[in-house]
């Protein structure tokens, strides 16, 4: 008779161990991130790391890899407005802020003449940033008035591209980040200058 409770409980425990393994498992951290790794890919985004943040538009990402923000185009580190604001510094700054340090995730659109990838950010979303992931970087630099829309910029579709323009002058008028200042040199003018008067940094 015990011989008997004995095959039973080894046989209800054969049958519970598994179950219990899989329920820790789908309750898991691990679990939890390679869910959202992989939903990540299925948008055709990256997930990625932010080593650190170089300027306004430019990012290392995954120890070595060099990615330059799509759709904007930053003041340079060293830049100022006319009325002597660190505007160059202020986007450094914001960026930084935003996801420097942090898992983010990336569409890489295209490579520029330099090697490095053009890419699209957003904030990985997981258990601490649920939903930040829905808000592109890229916007919202434009939308804080920390980076003005880069000129050859091909989007991806016109939805895209109204979104953007819409950002852009709606920074502008309300004089948010760099607008706010009495006025600048468009970054593409400030680094053709400098190469003109040889100017270094």
């Amino acid at each position: 008779m015990k011989a008997r409770h004995a095959v039973i409980t080894v046989n209800v425990l054969i049958l519970i161990f598994p179950s219990i393994i899989l329920l820790s498992l789908f309750t898991s951290e691990v679990f939890k991130h390679y869910c959202s790794y992989f939903l990540s890919l299925d948008r055709g985004r990256l997930v990625v790391f932010c080593n650190r943040v170089l300027d306004g538009d430019t990012i290392i990402f995954d120890k070595y890899q060099y990615g330059r923000l799509a759709y904007i185009d930053a003041p340079e580190l060293k830049q100022k407005s006319i009325d002597n604001v660190a505007i160059g510094r202020e986007s450094y700054e914001y960026l930084r802020s935003i996801i420097e340090k942090q898992t983010i995730e990336i569409k890489i659109i295209d490579k520029d003449k330099y090697g490095r990838s053009i890419v699209r950010i957003w904030k990985h979303n997981d258990d601490n940033n649920k939903d930040n992931n829905n808000e592109e970087m890229n916007l919202k630099m434009i939308k804080e008035g920390h980076a003005i829309l880069y000129n050859f910029a091909l989007f991806e579709s016109i939805e895209e591209k109204i979104k953007y323009v819409n950002c852009f002058y709606d920074a502008i008028l309300n004089r948010r980040g760099i607008w706010s200042t009495e006025g600048l040199l468009l970054p593409y003018k400030f680094r053709k200058n400098k190469k003109i008067l040889n100017i270094k940094y």
